[in-house]
This record gives C-alpha cells, sequence and structure tokens, in this order.
C-alpha cells in the first residue's frame, strides 16, 4: 500500500507542527503539498520537506491529485469554503478548531457531511492523548504537587 499523501493548509506554528510530525512521527504518511498566505513560508517548509511543494491557493491543494487528506491550520474564517471543497473531493481532513465561526456556518458543514454518509472532517481536540500533556495529568492525579490553583 502507497503512502497516505497529505496537505497542509497553513503552515504558522501549528501547521508546520503538523508538518513536522507527519514527516517524522507517522509512518505511511507523508506531507506533498503545503499551503499558506504567506508564501516564503509554505516555500520554506516545502523545500525542508522531502517531496514537497508549496502551492498558492488553497483550493488548489485540496483538489490536488497527489493528495489523499487535508490538514488545515488556517484561520477558522477561511475553513467554511476549504472544508467545503474536501467534502466536494471526499478527501478527509483534520481540521483545527473552529470547525467555522459561526454555528450556523457549522452545522451546514455538519449536515453537508451527514449527506456523503460518509465521516471525513475531525476537528483537532485530542491534545489529551500527546505524551506530555497524559504525564502532566498523571502527575497532578497522583497529588504530588497538591491542589492546582491556575492553570493556562
Amino acid at each position: 500500500m502507497s503512502d497516505l499523501r497529505v496537505a497542509v493548509l497553513g503552515v504558522g506554528v501549528m501547521g508546520a507542527d503538523h508538518v513536522a510530525r507527519i514527516s517524522s512521527r507517522i509512518s505511511g504518511a507523508r506531507v506533498t503539498v503545503v499551503n499558506d498566505f504567506v508564501t516564503e513560508k509554505a516555500e520554506q517548509i516545502a523545500s525542508e520537506t522531502p517531496g514537497c511543494r508549496a502551492v498558492s491557493d488553497p483550493l488548489d491543494a485540496i483538489a490536488d491529485s497527489d493528495v489523499d487528506a487535508v490538514v488545515l491550520a488556517t484561520p477558522g474564517s477561511t475553513h467554511e469554503k476549504q472544508l467545503l471543497a474536501c467534502l466536494e473531493h471526499a478527501k478527509p481532513v483534520m481540521c483545527e478548531k473552529p470547525l467555522t465561526t459561526d454555528v450556523s456556518t457549522s452545522l451546514e458543514i455538519v449536515r453537508r457531511e451527514a449527506e456523503l454518509a460518509r465521516p471525513l472532517i475531525q476537528v483537532g481536540f485530542m491534545r489529551r492523548f500527546d505524551e506530555e500533556y497524559m504525564a502532566l495529568k498523571t502527575l497532578l492525579d497522583s497529588g504530588e504537587l497538591g491542589a492546582p490553583l491556575v492553570m493556562h
């Protein structure tokens, strides 16, 4: 079976971290396309990632035949159009929160996905499973640090 080819849209702090994690920790997946409104940043990330290229239009990245799945790390205000394109092209997508910036648009996205009878969208609320977060939870649960007063 060939690798899952991933497009990462938005390569700021979160997106660049997704590129690094996919490239170094996820066997069977590789980043093939990146996009960012700061073109130079996308080109830099692409040049540092083997087999990856930068594209200027996020919708072109989603439609690209070299892309099997998408990571959205773009501003929330761009998610609606990008998520609809992912649904149109039947591309699974991991979307950083928020799904969209308002309830009605989010409900429309969920409705459109339901019409496909196939889950394609995952919203990024998975930090609780990161090794560092699990270690912190274990430490807090042990009582060794006492009762937390404030957390950020």
